[in-house]
């Protein structure tokens, strides 16, 4: 099992099996097989399999995969707005895989940087953002509300809160969460669910175990196995 974290960017990997319930993410998810099985993705339409997937934010499914996989999730203003996944060809996983650099056997470190540039190569880039929102998706690890996060772009709550739905497509209150399970989940390779919890401000242990399989679909324990 492999985690990591760069800029824009978070990567989940492990060499088995791998089923996730249903949620809806607020970012873009890349699932990149490592052998010659498809992805299968459910939505409203039922079951789709293809040799790879990007998964736009905000749309409900579940997914599934028999071998090993590799999950990257991407900060929406990356790729270009999509209302529906796209599948990929079996071309298109070898050469994201390949950017990335870590091998079958997920030994090396992930390149992530390399892999932003090979899906935007891929998929094409995110339309330019208003500065003000620029900066405050910068600010979302630092600021304790989003009062205080609109005050340093210099925009009301209800203003800054309408530009980035206008923007991106997602609600600012799930880019927040969003923010605060990734860092949870960074640092639960280092110690106990409890402690990822309390270190990116959850409630409780209960309150990071809801939101992760909202967005998600997994427990935060799962990832540990």
């Amino acid at each position: 099992m492999v985690f990591a974290s760069g800029e824009a960017a978070a990567l989940f990997a492990r060499t088995d099996d791998g089923m996730v319930g249903a949620h809806r993410h607020p970012v873009w998810k890349l699932v990149l097989p490592l052998g010659n099985r498809p992805v299968e993705v459910c939505g409203a339409d039922g079951w789709t399999a293809w040799p790879a997937v990007v998964v736009p934010p905000q749309w409900w499914h579940a997914c599934r995969v028999v071998g090993g996989v590799v999950r990257v999730s991407l900060d929406v203003p990356l790729l270009a707005r999509r209302a529906a996944p796209v599948g990929l060809s079996a071309q298109s996983r070898r050469r994201l895989l390949d950017a990335l650099g870590m091998g079958a056997d997920l030994a090396a470190a992930p390149d992530l940087a390399a892999l932003r540039a090979e899906a935007v190569a891929l998929l094409g880039g995110g339309a330019a953002l208003d500065p003000r929102v620029a900066s405050a998706l910068a600010r979302l690890h630092s600021a304790a509300s989003v009062t205080e996060l609109a005050g340093a772009v210099g925009l009301s709550a209800p203003r800054l809160r309408s530009l980035v739905q206008a923007q991106l497509g997602v609600p600012l209150a799930r880019l927040r969460r969003w923010d605060r399970l990734r860092q949870a989940v960074i640092a639960l390779p280092d110690g106990s669910v409890a402690d990822a919890a309390a270190g990116a401000d959850f409630a409780d242990q209960a309150h990071l175990t809801r939101t992760a399989r909202e967005l998600v679909g997994r427990t935060p324990s799962s990832l540990l196995i």
